[in-house]
């Protein structure tokens, strides 16, 4: 039961539900660093840092076919949404892929939901990374794992809603 945790009250056409309960997530993986012919190819290989902006076209590094299959690293699709993990500020920074990508253990992915406007729960994401900073733990880098981002709560509007509040804050940013 989870209304001992709803922060806001929201309209009766609007759900609260947590992460886990709208997508599937999994974490990726580093190739051994031993192994050169791991990276380099062509599958874009994302990194907290590669985490700047809501889309993501590229990164600055790569990984190979070999790299891929000889790790825990995930080719993760288009649309998927991407939870930066660790490094302390950056937990909870997030972007949307452009494109097939893997990526390293620190970020978390969330498959695309059909069923979800992608950007509107982009948004909801990024404004619970504070809360996500707050359930941080860890010495001089602190982290999150991929239970506290599957246990986040959010606010679900229907579709169109969705689209409304997206096309509103693109809208308002534009004009920053």
């Amino acid at each position: 039961d989870i209304t001992q945790e709803i922060p806001f009250d929201i309209p009766n056409s609007w759900v609260w539900t947590r992460i886990k309960c709208i997508y599937q997530t999994s974490s990726g993986g580093t190739p051994e660093k031993g192994h050169p012919e791991y990276y380099g190819g062509t599958i874009p290989w994302v990194k907290v840092g590669d985490l700047s902006n809501i889309y993501i076209s590229q990164t600055e590094d790569s990984i190979s076919d070999l790299g891929l299959a000889n790790s825990s690293a995930k080719l993760f699709p288009k649309d998927t949404i991407l939870v930066a993990m660790y490094c302390n500020d950056a937990i909870g920074k997030s972007s949307i892929l452009l494109s097939s990508m893997t990526t390293n253990q620190a970020i978390c992915g969330l498959y695309p939901n059909p069923f979800l406007n992608t950007e509107y729960i982009y948004y909801a994401i990024q404004n619970n990374r504070k809360n996500l900073q707050e359930q941080s733990a860890g010495g001089a880098q602190k982290n999150i794992n991929q239970k506290i981002i599957n246990n986040m709560l959010i606010p679900i509007p229907p579709i169109e809603e969705q689209m409304r509040i997206v096309e509103k804050i693109q809208r308002l940013y534009k004009k920053l």
